[in-house]
């Protein structure tokens, strides 16, 4: 084993164990009987000096309530020789990264999280997210002004104003002879209870958005898409549909930037209620 290759596995176990455990000790000491390996051997797959056999790997999975599908199609991919054989395991089903698929390939450099700090100025300007969305979209080749956004947003200088200056002051925009540049190429409002509100805002504003947008031609030349589909199904379907959605938003996520209108991608799946005696799982 070449130790020195990056292995995927050890930073999905060790960001696992980091968010439920202090150290891989104590996650260690606690769990040591259905591990079944010693400490030093715990400490290198963790390390990614090591990649376990697949009865650990799936042994740590369990403990940490990791998707064993996402461990079994990581932990092979690691033992891959190469980029060629390794891409034949893209995209990574369902591994999600702080609520974010991993199917989007970021780098983690250019990759910003907002905080719960974040939360006032988006309770109080409900355009805020799509405003960023909007300068990072054309960022690259046709970045906005002040006055345009305004316009585009509907919105009075003064909002706009606040927002950017919002913005300039977190370091993620910069103005370039009056337009307007982002500094990251990817952003992330947290997918936890505090910014529930936020986040359930902003996908009833753009879903509202594209259903007044959405023409009839547009459905007919495939170039967008609206259906709604109701049925029943167990709660373990309900998994395979989201794995797929999970495909589907890291495909949009993974195609280049190209053209000249900004597309919005709102999905929503979820049981709508229960009825009769226990459902088959």
């Amino acid at each position: 084993m070449n130790t020195r290759k990056k292995l995927a596995l050890a930073e999905i176990i060790r960001e696992s164990r980091q968010s439920k455990y202090k150290t891989a000790k104590d996650f260690w000491s606690d769990n040591q009987d259905a591990l079944g390996a010693s400490y030093t051997h715990y400490a290198a797959v963790e390390t990614g000096t090591k990649l376990p056999d697949i009865e650990l790997a799936i042994s740590i999975a369990k403990i940490l309530k990791l998707d064993l599908r996402l461990i079994c199609h990581v932990w092979a991919k690691d033992q891959m020789p190469d980029a060629e054989t390794k891409a034949f395991f893209e995209p990574i089903p369902g591994f999600e990264v702080q609520g974010v698929p991993s199917t989007l390939k970021m780098n983690l450099d250019e990759f910003f999280v907002f905080t719960e700090a974040h939360l006032p100025v988006f309770e109080k300007h409900p355009q805020a997210w799509g405003m960023l969305t909007f300068i990072l979209a054309f960022s690259d080749v046709n970045p906005p002004t002040e006055k345009q956004l305004s316009e585009l947003f509907e919105l009075s200088s003064k909002q706009v104003k606040e927002i950017v200056e919002f913005f300039r002051n977190e370091g993620i925009v910069f103005s370039n002879n009056g337009k307007l540049i982002t500094k990251r190429r990817y952003f992330h409002l947290p997918n936890t209870p505090d910014f529930k509100k936020v986040r359930d805002r902003n996908f009833l504003s753009i879903s509202q958005d594209l259903i007044k947008k959405i023409t009839t031609n547009d459905l007919k030349e495939k170039e967008a898409f609206r259906t709604t589909y109701l049925r029943r199904i167990t709660r373990v379907q309900a998994q395979e549909i989201s794995r797929h959605i999970d495909d589907l938003v890291g495909h949009f996520g993974n195609l280049p930037d190209a053209g000249s209108e900004f597309y919005g991608l709102t999905i929503a799946f979820g049981s709508r209620m229960k009825f009769g005696g226990k459902n088959s799982e």
